[in-house]
């Protein structure tokens, strides 16, 4: 772990004396390293780290929502903690690096897993997810603004990435798969991106006009993957984000016994 990005985030929170303390204190963290924080009406990125003889500021565009706008600081912060990225001069994030997973090169992402680490501190995080089912239900209740004050996108995927179940997220937008994301468990095939949407999807039903379900609700094994021989049940919950048109799908597997899984 030591010179990950999950190293860097843990140590500015214990310099900083913020501990496992949540939700993250950015304004804090931002006096504490001395950085300037200007909200600009950028156009084409989000946010933006610069270094100027020796003097570190982050701008990002204005009017972003509270998740978001947290999100965003925190990626930039990355920029700023982690040696190999705080080099002088400037470095834009454009809204693909900050916004999914569909990152332009493995320096943002570094940047991101920074992020959630510093926003959603691993230990705390799988405490909270340990006992709640894999649903929107229970993301929403964690990205509150009482507990880790995240975008549920950003709560939904740090979820997917700490679970030891089986789970993952798709983002649908048009009508087709945009973008989806599975962890280092989920051995599944997902539709590719660009796909239309399985019609036996919940997602599908939400195009169709019906209401996001955030409870996790039984699907057809086969909507949205191919069954294994020990594939019990999947289940479906929803999130419509309405200011960029999209609709999440959070999948879950539910498996007879993963210790003896067999590849089909």
């Amino acid at each position: 772990m030591a010179g990950s990005p999950l190293f860097w985030a843990q140590m500015l929170r214990k310099q900083a004396g913020l501990g496992d303390t949540c939700p993250t204190d950015l304004d804090h963290l931002l006096t504490w390293c001395e950085i300037e924080l200007a909200e600009l009406p950028l156009s084409g990125f989000l946010g933006m780290h610069m270094c100027v003889e020796g003097q570190h500021g982050i701008m990002i565009k204005e009017g972003q929502n509270p998740g978001q706008r947290r999100f965003t600081i925190a990626h930039e912060l990355g920029h700023f903690a982690i040696p190999h990225h705080s080099t002088p001069g400037v470095r834009e994030c454009l809204e693909d690096d900050l916004v999914g997973v569909r990152v332009s090169g493995p320096v943002e992402r570094e940047a991101n897993e920074f992020a959630a680490e510093l926003l959603m501190p691993r230990a705390p995080f799988a405490r909270d997810i340990a006992h709640r089912p894999a649903c929107f239900r229970s993301v929403k209740e964690l990205a509150a603004p009482a507990k880790y004050d995240v975008s549920v996108t950003a709560c939904a995927l740090r979820w997917i990435n700490l679970c030891p179940d089986p789970c993952a997220l798709v983002c649908v937008e048009g009508g087709r798969i945009k973008w989806k994301w599975g962890a280092a468990g989920f051995k599944y095939a997902l539709p590719q991106n660009g796909s239309t949407v399985p019609a036996e999807s919940i997602a599908a039903a939400v195009l169709r006009g019906e209401a996001p379900c955030d409870e996790a609700e039984t699907i057809p094994c086969w909507s949205w993957i191919h069954p294994r021989r020990n594939t019990k049940e999947v289940l479906e919950s929803t999130f419509y984000i309405p200011a960029l048109d999209q609709v999440l799908s959070l999948i879950a597997v539910v498996e007879e016994d993963r210790e003896t899984e067999e590849d089909d």
